[in-house]
């Protein structure tokens, strides 16, 4: 679903199944439904059959197998997301991002860097390895404003963990392929000039030591 390379129409229908799915169970956070509901499907998606759905109503393909339809939200998560409802989300914005659906990709990221700043949700080391997986498929485009989404993430993650925690083993590791690009970027992209940049922005929003920890765990 991550890596919709051409298309993000599959990574679009396939959150679109899990979501009525979810919904039909009661298991949905209502906050998604509403952000799925404002964000929607792309038009190229609208236009195309959802593959993943059957032909006929999924709440009438439940209910045969025997499902019960629960209270919408009865399940959810009452903070922001669960877990897996990140990871879905994550993966939905991965296939944005591979497929060059930046304007999608960026709404959806900064409804997931509000949540992680005011710290709506927790940080788990799970969940920020699953938020690296997409820092480094933004790395994959030599462009400074992909860097910068990278450290926004970054600072993001940092404030919401405890400021200056991100040098403890267990965030290294789970930052350390995010790390690992941004070494690369910069390689390949003027590296005094990009690092320097790196540098004044984190510098800016006070995490300047993280460019320290990048270079330690590329060293």
């Amino acid at each position: 679903m991550a890596d919709q390379r051409e298309s993000c129409v599959g990574a679009e229908h396939a959150f679109d199944a899990w979501m009525q799915n979810s919904q039909y169970r009661g298991r949905a956070t209502q906050k998604l439904v509403e952000r799925w509901k404002q964000v929607g499907m792309s038009r190229e998606s609208r236009n195309e059959h959802n593959v993943f759905m059957p032909k006929s109503p999924l709440s009438d393909v439940l209910q045969k197998v025997g499902v019960k339809k629960e209270e919408p939200g009865k399940y959810s998560s009452k903070r922001w997301l669960r877990d897996w409802e990140f990871h879905m989300v994550v993966s939905l914005v991965s296939a944005y991002v591979v497929s060059g659906r930046t304007n999608r990709a960026s709404d959806w990221e900064a409804w997931i860097l509000d949540a992680i700043r005011n710290k709506s949700l927790s940080m788990k080391p799970e969940l920020i390895s699953r938020v690296s997986g997409l820092l480094v498929r933004h790395l994959t485009f030599d462009s400074w404003d992909h860097a910068k989404c990278v450290l926004d993430f970054i600072i993001a993650i940092d404030h919401n963990t405890g400021h200056g925690n991100l040098g403890k083993q267990v965030y290294q590791l789970s930052l350390r392929h995010t790390f690992t690009s941004l070494h690369y970027f910069a390689q390949r992209n003027d590296p005094v000039k990009t690092r320097a940049q790196i540098r004044a922005y984190l510098q800016e929003h006070n995490a300047q030591y993280v460019s320290s920890f990048i270079e330690a765990q590329t060293a």
